[in-house]
């Protein structure tokens, strides 16, 4: 075989680059890598076509100075080159240079093998072998290797921290993780691996260094060499222990769960998005009279009588928002909560609603509602039947025992004008009792029922009231009213006037007062009365304290009014009392 049939034959790059630069000749397998014809390459400068442009002044530069003899040849060098596509593929090169008769070089010859594909597997493989390490140093999950021996090579930083053992307690040795009483299981599996190379994955135990056993999950994979002989084996476990206890108390959890569904007197349903029932459960089924069956897949929205309920506070579930509604199901009122249902993503995925038989609840409230607004009425009419009382009284007392006490006193004065000596000094002295009588006779008359209430109206009735309490305590009072008297009905001035008499009571008793404050005045149709002191404040009362029953009596007043009656007060600041009533009654 000739030289030239040779290199066209190598299974390598074979190229001549004459001292001039320029390809003299190219092999079959070259122009394969260079993706050209032979025609193609010969001729063309070596260093300008097929050099990368990182190193092509570089790599001229070097072949110069071999062909000037500055630099010998060099055995091996791995240099890129481009093909004509302009593809960059590394090559392993060697090369030897031509002479001619002198001795003189006139070029080189050059093989060349193809590395791209190799040096970029070796790269990938060790790359792969370094995420390999990093992931096993930092996974999660406990990692051993063990070689045919049953000797640890492996022990990652997981099964330290799982175990207590670190890697230069183990390693080189059995696992002393095993517990005894797993020892044959350990040896049946490793078995089975070497003789099947079948791996497993299983619950197991381990025990920790300071003596406590770890539940695992274990899964082992065989280790095989190059020719696909088993070395070792793999083992990866899970830490279950504290996954163990959960489930444990999820079903303990689960069982409570359940019993307590089906206890209490509750029916507790889902619906999924279409508000279609998915699920029923609750001792409040029976209640109702209905199975679990006849709900199931039947729309929530069409077993209540009251629709329009029912519809917003589901549909507000549906967004995210909790709801409550009532309605009725079977001729019972069911008061029901209801709240988004959401998957493990926190998707809403439907509804979850209690719903609780408050029928009997409902008809007691009824009930109550219907016996205080009898008690409220029942109210009204003894305050009303209270003051006419007073007022009958108050008339009696002015009128026949006042006027029976002043024909006395007339007859006494013509007796005393007739008598003379002691006599008349007697006289004298019945007369000032009858007179202190008569003085008492009025004042009982007016606290039971002004007069001026009924003749001069409610303005003029409070200035009166107001001067006799700053007569009676000494408390110096500051009185605000209308210029004009108010135009009231009779049965609201009288609430005005009791509910004022009552708070300067109070303060008369109990504020330690130095200065009051009064003030009425209009503002549309309401009557705003006002009294303000400066004392201790409002106590602590009980129920049944003179105090607390008050201003329970005051607020009645006005609430039996379609009024209202706030008292504001804080310790050392005194007390306000604010009533707020119509001008005439609510009917």
């Amino acid at each position: 075989m000739h030289l030239q049939d040779y290199l066209a034959a190598a299974s390598m790059l074979m190229v001549v680059v004459g001292r001039d630069e320029k390809v003299d000749y190219i092999n079959r397998y070259g122009c394969e890598l260079l993706e050209c014809e032979p025609h193609q390459a010969i001729g063309l400068n070596w260093f300008d076509v097929f050099m990368p442009e990182s190193v092509r002044e570089a790599r001229r530069a070097y072949f110069r100075a071999i062909m000037n003899g500055e630099e010998p040849m060099p055995i091996g060098t791995d240099i890129p080159i481009l093909t004509f596509s302009g593809q960059e593929r590394l090559v392993s090169w060697r090369g030897t240079i031509l002479r001619d008769a002198n001795g003189q070089a006139t070029g080189v010859l050059s093989s060349g093998r193809d590395i791209t594909d190799s040096v970029r597997i070796e790269r990938e493989l060790r790359e792969s072998r370094d995420a390999l390490a990093a992931l096993i140093e930092a996974a999660p999950v406990a990692i051993a290797v063990v070689d045919r021996e049953r000797r640890l090579t492996l022990w990652n930083p997981a099964a330290e921290a799982m175990f207590g053992y670190t890697a230069a307690e183990v390693l080189g040795g059995p696992s002393p993780a095993i517990p005894p009483e797993r020892q044959a299981e350990f040896d049946a599996n490793y078995r089975q691996l070497f003789e099947r190379s079948r791996g497993v994955t299983m619950e197991s135990q381990r025990r920790h260094k300071d003596g406590h056993i770890v539940d695992v999950t274990l899964s082992t994979v065989a280790l095989r060499d190059a020719f696909g002989e088993v070395t070792g084996a793999v083992g990866i476990m899970i830490d279950r222990t504290e996954q163990h206890r959960a489930e444990t108390l999820a079903r303990r959890t689960g069982r409570r769960l359940d019993l307590v569904v089906d206890q209490i007197p509750a029916v507790l349903w889902t619906t999924d998005r279409d508000l279609i029932i998915t699920s029923v459960a609750g001792a409040g089924l029976q209640r109702l009279g209905i199975d679990e069956p006849s709900l199931l897949g039947r729309a929530a929205l069409d077993l209540a009588a009251n629709r329009d309920r029912v519809a917003p506070a589901m549909h507000a579930a549906l967004a995210g928002s909790p709801a409550e509604y009532e309605s009725v199901f079977h001729d019972r009122v069911l008061q029901t909560h209801v709240e988004p249902l959401r998957d493990d993503d926190g998707q809403i995925v439907g509804t979850i609603a209690l719903s609780t038989d408050i029928t009997e609840r409902a008809e007691s409230e009824a009930a109550l509602r219907e016996s205080t607004a009898q008690l409220h009425a029942l109210s009204q009419r003894l305050l009303q039947v209270q003051e006419e009382e007073r007022m009958r009284i108050s008339r009696e007392v002015h009128d026949e025992l006042g006027q029976q006490i002043t024909a006395l006193r007339l007859d006494v004065a013509r007796m005393k004008r007739r008598g003379a000596g002691t006599l008349s000094e007697d006289m004298e002295s019945l007369l000032q009792q009858l007179g202190n009588l008569q003085t008492s006779v009025r004042r009982l008359a007016h606290q039971l029922r002004p007069s001026t209430l009924d003749h001069l109206g409610l303005t003029s009735t409070i200035e009166q009231t107001v001067r006799e309490f700053e007569g009676s305590t000494g408390i110096p009072t500051r009185l605000e009213v209308p210029a004009e008297e108010i135009s009231i009905t009779a049965d609201v001035a009288t609430a005005a006037f009791r509910i004022l008499q009552e708070a300067l009571t109070n303060i008369a008793r109990h504020a330690n007062a130095t200065h009051v404050e009064v003030s009425i005045r209009v503002e549309g149709e309401r009557l705003l009365l006002s009294v303000r002191d400066d004392g201790i404040g409002v106590p602590a009362t009980g129920p049944g304290d003179r105090a607390s029953l008050g201003i329970i009596g005051m607020r009645e007043r006005a609430e039996s009014f379609g009024g209202t009656l706030v008292v504001q007060g804080r310790a050392g600041e005194g007390t306000t009392v604010t009533a707020t009533l119509p001008l005439r009654r609510e009917r």
